[in-house]
């Protein structure tokens, strides 16, 4: 049995986290035992537990932090990387740890211990740092910052082709493999009834990247046509300012009864399956696993063509791809608002890629045969293990002349 320690960079549950609690709650316990580590301890730490799995919550900052970060927090993560290395080496020797898998590119000291115990690492990217608006920040430069993802990984799982022809060419290609995040929620009854009013809603957090304003400005649109629609926004209030600016207009159109601001919510699948269309409007997003979820709900779906979620829309027939703009959002709402028959083309495609291509036993099947592939590899060069080691085993040495 290989012990497999994940890496989190966060506590709560979000799009990544619920992907990885998939992951270790599926994997073949008889060939895999995993022992999770993670920031904090939020949600996910007591859904690991409550599932039995070893995990711990230590206190770690992010090396590419969000645009909103400063200086002083570069300099509290560099000051806390050396102890967080060196407790996550203990808990690999503890555990005698066979391969380290990190969740997210924000965070490296699972690649750092990986490297200096010598044993191979996975790193899982769901960002696309190179399109405007990610929302992330490296101090090093992108291509360096990717080079050291790449030299510190055997193999890179970007979570669709957009988000791995985004790491070419600073990461090899043949060192990246793309695996769909799954889902295992099914909806396989009709919605579509006469009189009622079509759901449309949008999941994400309120901020800029994610185009709400978007969103709400194409639903105007769509109102004003008298069109029996009703507007529903599951996702934090993460930019007050942009909430406040978003639902002012909403105010002075007339349409407050229209638009349904939910807030973060947990049982956001349950939500899904009351909804009729499922709306990306993002102006960047790697691929939201919510676009899934939604499929698997039987939304029909439209996206702008900003990422991954194009080519599972693409791929399976779901909905339509759209530019990135709030009158192409009007009319693909339009189009399939006004005709139910498309309408149930989709989503019955929706449902059907949600069984065959995205499923979470597709996912974790997909993983599990990574990480046998890699087990026996050769791990990071010599020659990284000596640079990090030096700094390493001297603690001593400035932080910012850890790179």
């Amino acid at each position: 049995m290989l012990n497999i320690l994940f890496f989190s960079h966060s506590s709560e549950i979000r799009g990544a986290e619920k992907s990885l609690e998939l992951l270790v709650r599926n994997l073949d316990r008889s060939r895999f035992n995993p022992i999770v580590v993670m920031a904090g301890r939020g949600p996910l730490y007591n859904i690991m537990e409550s599932q039995s799995v070893k995990v711990y919550g230590l206190t770690y900052y992010w090396w590419i932090p969000g645009t909103d970060r400063g200086l002083d927090y570069y300099i509290l993560h560099y000051q806390t990387l050396p102890g967080v290395v060196h407790n996550l080496r203990k808990i690999i020797k503890e555990h005698k740890i066979s391969l380290v898998h990190t969740n997210s590119i924000v965070v490296c000291g699972g690649a750092l211990a990986a490297c200096l115990e010598k044993i191979p690492h996975v790193w899982h990217i769901r960002e696309m740092m190179r399109t405007q608006g990610s929302g992330l920040s490296t101090p090093y430069g992108l291509d360096n910052t990717l080079s050291l993802v790449g030299a510190l990984s055997n193999r890179v799982v970007a979570v669709s082709r957009a988000v791995k022809k985004d790491l070419i060419p600073a990461i090899s290609e043949n060192k990246i493999e793309v695996v769909y995040n799954g889902v295992e929620y099914k909806k396989s009854l009709t919605r579509i009834k006469e009189g009622l009013p079509v759901k449309i809603v949008y999941v994400g957090n309120i901020i800029e990247r994610k185009g709400p304003d978007l969103f709400v400005e194409a639903g105007m649109n769509l109102l004003k046509d008298n069109c029996n629609v009703e507007f529903y926004i599951i996702g934090e209030c993460s930019d007050k300012a942009l909430t406040d600016k978003i639902k002012e207009k909403i105010k002075k159109g007339g349409y407050t009864n229209k638009f349904n601001f939910l807030g973060f919510r947990k049982d956001v699948l349950d939500l899904l399956c009351e909804m009729d269309i499922y709306v990306l409007s993002s102006r960047n997003d790697p691929f939201p696993r919510t676009v899934i979820e939604g499929m698997a709900a039987g939304c029909a779906i439209i996206v702008s063509d900003c990422g991954g979620a194009t080519e599972a829309v693409r791929l399976s027939g779901a909905g339509e791809v759209v530019a990135i703009d709030a009158v192409e959002l009007f009319n693909a709402m339009k189009r399939i608002v006004e005709n139910p028959i498309l309408r149930k083309r989709y989503s019955d495609a929706g449902i059907k890629a949600a069984e065959e291509l995205f499923s979470s036993e597709a996912y974790v099947k997909s993983m599990e045969n990574l990480f046998g592939e890699i087990i026996n590899e050769p791990v990071a060069s010599s020659n990284l293990q000596q640079m990090f080691g030096n700094y390493f085993h001297r603690p001593n040495k400035p932080w910012w002349k850890i790179f």
